[in-house]
């Protein structure tokens, strides 16, 4: 009777830490995936969804015609290639550049759902791609994703349920590729993908009734604590989003400033150079001394710093757009740039 007793008390005992241990492992996992670790989402909804919408006509006619469509090869054709020359120095020699494997993929974050976050962890960033596939497309990013992987750590990738999986020596030191649905989920972090997990059970995806055609969040300010290159901007906390109204395209965006703004001068409006129908138009003021501390702005040679600047389009040929800054000697300006 009192051995039963005791192995009922054991079982108890192991039933309670289980239990504890699961809260807090939840616990710590709802902390790590906060949306305030999040230091850059990205949402675009897809040129084959935005076809499909009324309020694209007019967006959608100008990115169909041949002179669009030559600039998207090129450019993606470069982006192809970036890669390759980014860690080029850190590839093992006789490795192709990654563009044969890559450029097929570019075509499908054109026109593909997707969202990528760059997530905060104690050790390395997370980062997670998730991007909604028809059954050939995601097989044709997942054997041309572990080809070039393999190729270029010369580790072989690890099959796993719905996917596969790479773990290599240096940070960050895990890859790994699953599906979840009609969607596939990309992970990249170190030791364990936390986020990339909450994607492929179905958590924290975009929303089905999401209705911005593009949006964004990026945390400026701890971006270039992790990549010191984006220091010398000094850029603030930004969310911004895109939509379509009415046949027009709506952009908006928060700036979360660390600082109160300077007194703003008073409003310098090219009224005689502002002439309609117009199609948009944007007053921006307020920036000269940020201006002034950027050293890529050197080169504009200004004097004084402009601190304020207008943008508009009219409507007479597409994306026919002006832009204006005060200045002293307008002539001078010129010749110096």
């Amino acid at each position: 009777m009192k051995k039963a007793f005791l192995l009922l008390l054991a079982v108890v005992i192991v039933a309670v830490a289980f239990l504890i241990w699961n809260r807090v492992s939840k616990s710590r996992t709802a902390a790590a995936l906060s949306p305030a670790n999040s230091i850059v989402r990205i949402y675009f909804a897809g040129a084959a969804k935005l076809a499909a919408d009324s309020n694209s006509t007019a967006f959608t006619n100008i990115f169909c015609c041949s002179q669009a469509h030559a600039l998207e090869s090129q450019t993606l054709d470069k982006l192809s290639r970036a890669p390759g020359t980014w860690f080029k120095e850190k590839l093992p020699s006789g490795v192709g550049d990654g563009s044969t494997e890559l450029r097929p993929l570019l075509d499908d974050l054109l026109k593909s759902e997707w969202v990528f976050e760059l997530h905060d962890a104690p050790s390395s960033p997370e980062y997670a791609l998730a991007i909604q596939l028809n059954d050939s497309r995601a097989q044709l990013w997942e054997t041309n994703l572990r080809t070039l992987l393999e190729s270029w750590t010369r580790i072989k990738a690890q099959d796993i349920a719905g996917g596969w999986k790479l773990k290599k020596d240096e940070p960050p030191n895990l890859f790994r590729i699953v599906h979840a649905g009609n969607w596939l989920v990309i992970g990249c972090g170190q030791d364990e993908l936390p986020l990339s997990d909450a994607w492929a059970d179905g958590e924290q995806m975009p929303d089905t009734n999401e209705t911005n055609w593009v949006s964004a969040k990026v945390n400026w300010p701890r971006l270039a604590q992790i990549f010191p290159v984006f220091a010398k901007f000094d850029l603030p906390a930004v969310q911004a989003q895109v939509i379509g109204r009415g046949g027009e395209l709506l952009p908006s965006a928060t700036i979360g400033l660390s600082r109160p703004l300077l007194a703003l001068p008073d409003w310098q409006i090219p009224r005689d150079m502002v002439n309609g129908p117009l199609t948009s138009f944007t007053a921006v003021r307020g920036f000269g001394p940020w201006l002034e501390s950027q050293s890529w702005a050197k080169w504009l040679d200004l004097s004084p710093t402009p601190d304020q600047a207008f943008v508009w389009s009219v409507g007479q040929y597409p994306l026919e757009t002006y832009l204006a800054v005060p200045v002293s000697n307008s002539v001078t300006a010129l010749a110096n740039c």
